[in-house]
């Protein structure tokens, strides 16, 4: 796969697997995953996309920060949802709102990612 289209269109489940590498207060990274998804939908997507953005921030409302270590994993479940885990443990119940997954996965996958090199090599461009 080499765009975030085809990813999308792909069938059957999907992961993107986080590790941080530094200690990220749980609101910035909130923020920061509302900061990407502007910078990479159109402005209609994004207001259909609020709801599902409010619930992440309440899903990482109860956790202070993220340190060295710590693991998010995104996963899209057809049939279920986005289900999002920190260190093993559910958070909340799944999205099931197909768009609101592409525009989150357009923040490392879409046209204004926020790192290219990271991009590219996820997506095994050459």
């Amino acid at each position: 796969m080499h765009t975030l289209q085809e990813l999308i269109a792909a069938p059957g489940p999907k992961r993107l697997k986080m590790t941080f590498l530094r200690e990220v207060d749980s609101n910035a990274f909130g923020k920061l995953l509302t900061r990407g998804v502007q910078d990479n939908v159109a402005k209609d997507q994004f207001s259909r996309m609020v709801p599902g953005l409010i619930r992440m921030g309440e899903m990482f409302g109860s956790i202070k920060s993220l340190g060295p270590g710590d693991v998010v994993t995104d996963d899209w479940i057809p049939g279920t949802g986005l289900v999002v885990t920190v260190n093993g443990k559910v958070q909340g119940e799944p999205i099931t709102d197909p768009e609101f997954f592409h525009g989150l996965m357009s923040i490392w996958f879409g046209p204004n990612p926020g790192d290219w090199k990271l991009k590219d090599a996820m997506l095994d461009v050459k």
